[in-house]
Parts: C-alpha cells; sequence; structure tokens
C-alpha cells in the first residue's frame, strides 16, 4: 500500500536543512526527490521569503482565454457562407486573417451556434465483421495465389490460419 507523503512538510524540512549546511544531494536523498524539485522548493522559499511560500498552490488556470466575438464571427461567417468544416475554418483564419484558432475551438463555437449540422445524428452502426481464426496451429491452412505479372508466373504460399506464419511458398508457371 502506498502512503500519502505531506509535501509541506517534506519543503519546509529540504528548506530548514539547506540552511544548515546540509548538501543538496544528500537533502535529495534522504527524501526521494528530485534536484530539480528541491531547487523548485528552494527559488520558491528565496522569492516569496519565508517558508509560507512553500505551502500547496492552487493548480487552476489563472487566466482563461477566451476566443474574442470578432473571431467568432467570422468562424459563423465562414461556415454560412461556405459550409466549410472546422479544419477547413482553421485553415482559411490561418491562411488569410493570421488568426491562430484550434479546430475544436471552432467545433465548439459552431455547437454554441447552432450551426453544427452533424450529418450523424444517427449514430453509425457498427460492422458485424466476425473475424475467423483458430484456436490452435496447424489446425486450419489456407492457400494465397497471386501472380506475378512481371516474370509471368504465380506465387503460391501457405500459411497456418492461428499464427500467420507461412509455411511454405513456391512460383509455379501455372496457378493449378
Amino acid at each position: 500500500m502506498q502512503f500519502k507523503r505531506d509535501l509541506e512538510k517534506i519543503r519546509r524540512w529540504c528548506v530548514r536543512c539547506k540552511l544548515e549546511g546540509w548538501k543538496v544531494t544528500d537533502i535529495c536523498k534522504t527524501v526521494h526527490i528530485s534536484r530539480m524539485n528541491f531547487y523548485r522548493y528552494w527559488n520558491r522559499y528565496k522569492k516569496e521569503g519565508g517558508l509560507n511560500g512553500l505551502k500547496d498552490r492552487s493548480k487552476r488556470p489563472h487566466t482563461i482565454h477566451r476566443t474574442d466575438k470578432k473571431t467568432e464571427q467570422k468562424v459563423v461567417q465562414l461556415r454560412k457562407k461556405y459550409q466549410y468544416c472546422p479544419h477547413k475554418i482553421q485553415g482559411t483564419l490561418a491562411n488569410q486573417y493570421k488568426i491562430k484558432i484550434g479546430h475544436m475551438t471552432i467545433y465548439r463555437i459552431l455547437c454554441k451556434s447552432g450551426l453544427n449540422n452533424n450529418p450523424l445524428a444517427i449514430p453509425r452502426k457498427k460492422r458485424k465483421y466476425i473475424g475467423f481464426e483458430r484456436i490452435f496451429p496447424n489446425e486450419l491452412l489456407q492457400i494465397d495465389l497471386k501472380v506475378i505479372e512481371s516474370e509471368g508466373q504465380w506465387l503460391i504460399s501457405i500459411f497456418d490460419d492461428h499464427s500467420r506464419y507461412v509455411l511454405s511458398s513456391i512460383k509455379c508457371i501455372e496457378g493449378t
């Protein structure tokens, strides 16, 4: 069973050991962290001036990027005028208008504006492909005939159905 480590406590301990004069390598080996992580903690300690800088931080994004209204209007305009798909709209915006935007963002804009006239409203039918393969090796052999046009000969291959291993292959003048 894996135990949960108290990272805040480990960060404080690492900084205290560094202040006491320990070598960074010894600190990292003792706590089983990389040197990169240690220096991340150490730089946070120096930058924020104290042990309070070592507390856990939120992982949520600090900025939320939104597509501006002009770009959204341009996407809707291209869809209405030319019926372009998201990939084609992405290419058109990049080449003609120098606007970088992802095709998934374009897809979301089209869905939001009600222009995603998806022809696949009914889900695709799954193919009822039944692959056949024997359970044991050498239970069934298959023969494949192929014409080698440049030589005017036939290539006859015999292979095992289970492993698809080619057992024999010969060239013949006639296929039968």
